[in-house]
């Protein structure tokens, strides 16, 4: 046997184990996606301040009893805006946002870990733990919030970085800004990130 089968046969049990969580996942996700209520607390509002961005109202308007707006960066509830006017109001069209950002992590962390290892069984690994922490995360990453989609943009700026390392340009310095500023546009918390 090579040192590739050897490997492989190594990873056997987390490759199964992480496998069966992905299979879980996903039929979680689609389980859930299209169901008309909140599954979360904050799902409602969420909606209801993507149907103010849909309906043309301010989306940081004046405080009332009947809205108070949450402390999240506009972008999210734009590209949620978009995909109200492809599915129609409801959680359905905000839900997809997120699990269209989590096909991208995916994406992300395989194309990642394959630069950085050179190995695509670690590149498979590192996506089926991600899959694995769905159930430590609150169940969060198909719901309707912003969090799925700005982990994506910054998986997506550390992609950019690792190229730009690799040949520094000034195209790939601006594409590595530019996705950043796209995470704190999602996320203020990115603010954090950047300082590092």
């Amino acid at each position: 046997m090579t040192k590739s089968h050897w490997r492989i046969l190594l990873c056997l049990p987390l490759l199964l184990l992480g496998g069966e969580f992905f299979l879980h996942l996903v039929q979680i996700i689609t389980q859930r996606i299209a169901y008309p209520f909140e599954l979360e607390w904050m799902e409602g509002g969420v909606l209801h301040q993507v149907l103010r961005v849909v309906h043309h109202q301010p989306l940081y308007g004046d405080l009332s009893l009947d809205f108070i707006p949450a402390l999240y960066m506009p972008l999210y509830y734009a590209f949620s805006a978009m995909s109200v006017a492809v599915f129609g109001e409801g959680f359905f069209a905000l839900r997809f946002v997120s699990v269209v950002a989590l096909a991208g992590i995916f994406f992300l962390s395989y194309v990642i870990t394959l630069r950085i290892t050179a190995s695509r069984l670690f590149a498979l690994l590192a996506v089926l733990f991600c899959a694995v922490m769905y159930r430590h995360s609150s169940f969060w990453f198909d719901l309707a919030r912003v969090d799925t989609l700005w982990v994506m943009w910054l998986l997506l700026a550390w992609w950019c970085l690792l190229c730009w390392r690799d040949k520094p340009s000034l195209g790939g310095a601006f594409l590595c800004a530019f996705v950043s500023v796209l995470a704190f546009f999602t996320k203020q918390a990115s603010f954090f990130y950047c300082l590092l």
